[in-house]
């Protein structure tokens, strides 16, 4: 309904610096609750941190997949370091209720098979990375919620990321099995969603990538599933998204999200997602 569209604020990834995201949003206050969801009782303002693509990986830096911009994978732990300081300088003044971090924490070329990363082919450095990532988010002892991002998926099944670091102690990446979930805070429901849950990225014996294998053959003229290639030759417009790092939510989640947003009602509702889940604010290609 319109009422409930007004009531949804979607906080999606953006390829920025995690430091320059995270500290720009430490400070960030929803004093605009009453415009996000206009009932007689709003629920009180509350602020989280948001952070982002840190991609975190022990390599020099180097230019990004596309060739189109610098990406500081070392330096990268120290920005997420800074944001985790904003962070905790924002819980101690004034609060904060949880830190969001919406995917791609480390970098897919700590599994050794690309790129700078192939110095650890056979003995990936996954699992380090994000020990020493998480190490300096922990900077901030307030709740952290996690999103699915190609990255984590490059790096870990899913069975591996609902069992390991990221979802311990003040960390949570999955609730019940899933990685896709809902919480509360003061009146708000948070929404976490996994836009990777149909992707070419998970393990091929997955009904997840079956399906995704079967829309990239279908949309997309290029052998994406086959190795290196351009992902985008020959396409144009709204075909432009059906490359192998992007991802669907599926079925089963999509009627998961129709039903916890009928459940919320008139209370204002704030989705999570690593890929934008609105045309209307994503490049074709995401």
């Amino acid at each position: 309904s319109a009422a409930r569209e007004r009531a949804m604020l979607f906080a999606t990834a953006a390829r920025r610096a995690g430091a320059a995201v995270g500290l720009a949003v430490a400070h960030y206050a929803t004093n605009g609750a009453r415009d996000v969801a206009r009932s007689e009782a709003a629920p009180a303002a509350l602020r989280f941190g948001l952070v982002t693509d840190i991609q975190y990986c022990d390599v020099d830096d180097a230019q990004n997949y596309g060739g189109t911009e610098t990406r500081f994978y070392r330096g990268s732990l120290e920005g997420a370091k800074r944001a985790a300081d904003g962070f905790r300088e924002a819980k101690s003044d004034g609060g904060l209720a949880f830190v969001a971090q919406l995917g791609d924490l480390v970098d897919g070329q700590n599994a050794g098979g690309y790129g700078a990363g192939l110095k650890w082919k056979g003995a990936p450095n996954s699992k380090k990375a994000l020990a020493d990532v998480l190490a300096a988010m922990d900077g901030c002892d307030a709740p952290h919620f996690h999103c699915v991002g190609n990255h984590e998926l490059y790096n870990f099944s899913p069975s591996e990321l609902v069992e390991g670091p990221l979802n311990r102690g003040r960390h949570a990446v999955a609730k019940d099995g899933s990685l896709y979930f809902s919480f509360e805070r003061d009146g708000w429901t948070f929404v976490v969603l996994n836009p990777y849950e149909v992707s070419s990225s998970l393990p091929k014996q997955s009904p997840g990538y079956a399906a995704a294998a079967a829309l990239l053959r279908a949309e997309n003229p290029n052998p994406v599933l086959d190795g290196p290639c351009d992902f985008f030759e020959g396409l144009e417009g709204p075909s432009l998204r059906f490359v192998p790092f992007n991802g669907g939510l599926g079925d089963a989640q999509l009627a998961w999200l129709a039903a916890t947003l009928e459940e919320a009602g008139d209370a204002p509702v704030v989705v999570f997602s690593h890929l934008p889940v609105f045309a209307g604010c994503a490049s074709w290609r995401n």
